[in-house]
């Protein structure tokens, strides 16, 4: 049975495909998650199932790169179709189960499963995971045993403490002293999650293929511990990050303490820019072109749910499945 945990990574020969990459892909495409709607949503948008936040799909673009929504409830062709034409893969945040089939989950884990195989097979494929997508990333890595824990770090924007020899991460690497002054000094990350992982359980959990790039901490957390705030693997281009960037330049909510200064947008664009970077060093591709026209983001209106319940400026909303039985699980 195929495992997605480390142990499975110690033992194997990884023969990443970068080093063989002779040019670079000048036209990549990332898939970014969709999920299912939540019953707030619902009360709100009852046509539709799933969605994907607009700002994910602008920071991707804003970094030199198109997107693919990767839906819910689809076959299993249908995913491993999408991996081999898609270049990365963002997991989105957001408040979905970490349980059920044909949803957020389960859709997740199918591309983790895909990702995680290419590479060992030296086909390089990156995965950049956002807040709740960098908890299930870990959740996969810890062959689905629980890592997560509770916390409430809600409407924060806090520094990153960075972990000596991050600098040498191929997440930072390439980020100036500017932006590192700025994410390490000034509070402009965002942090709106309920769930944390701490470094302790990440060791105690024995994922020491996983390494710790920075810690953030907010006083006034259940625990009041640095909790993980960046981190990637040590041999696979996975990454992951418990803090929100793309809400700095495309969110817009009042409500929400976002900050929006010149540094703080400069500074988050890194990491949009560090998913598509490591895109450009995939080969894959669609098989033609009319599949393509017929898979990107552009098929589909974004919606302005500013000033509805939904607390997103703007969202890529999918409508139901036909087939009931495609319904995520958690939902019928």
């Amino acid at each position: 049975m195929f495992q997605v945990g480390s142990l499975m990574l110690r033992t194997a020969c990884l023969c990443l495909a970068a080093s063989a990459v002779t040019a670079e892909n000048e036209r990549p495409i990332i898939g970014v998650i969709a999920q299912e709607t939540t019953e707030a949503m619902e009360s709100t948008f009852p046509a539709y199932g799933s969605f994907i936040v607009a700002s994910y799909v602008k920071a991707i673009e804003s970094s030199g790169a198109r997107v693919v929504p990767i839906l819910i409830g689809q076959t299993d062709e249908y995913y491993e179709e999408m991996f081999q034409a898609i270049n990365g893969l963002v997991i989105p945040g957001g408040a979905a189960e970490f349980n059920g089939t044909n949803n957020y989950y389960s859709t997740s884990r199918k591309m983790y499963q895909l990702a995680l195989r290419a590479n060992m097979d030296g086909d390089y494929f990156p995965i950049l995971g956002v807040c709740l997508g960098y908890e299930v990333i870990l959740t996969f890595a810890n062959n689905e045993r629980r890592i997560r824990k509770e916390c409430q770090v809600k409407n924060v924007n806090l520094p990153l403490e960075f972990v000596p020899g991050f600098q040498n991460s191929s997440l930072y690497r390439d980020a100036s002293d500017e932006v590192i002054k700025t994410l390490h000094t000034k509070n402009v990350t965002v942090n709106w999650h309920k769930w944390c992982v701490y470094p302790a359980d990440l060791m105690q959990a024995g994922l020491y293929d996983w390494r710790i790039l920075s810690v953030s901490t907010f006083a006034t957390d259940l625990s009041s511990n640095p909790f993980i705030s960046s981190i990637e693997h040590t041999q696979l281009p996975f990454a992951g990050i418990q803090f929100h960037p793309e809400k700095v330049s495309f969110e817009w909510s009042i409500k929400k303490n976002y900050p929006h200064s010149s540094e703080a947008i400069q500074a988050s664009r890194h990491f949009y820019d560090w998913i598509v970077k490591e895109a450009r060093k995939s080969d894959h591709y669609f098989s033609n072109s009319s599949l393509e026209y017929e898979s990107l983001i552009y098929n589909y209106n974004p919606t302005y749910t500013d000033k509805s319940r939904p607390p997103y400026t703007q969202m890529y909303l999918f409508e139901k499945p036909e087939d009931p039985s495609r319904a995520p699980t958690w939902r019928r």
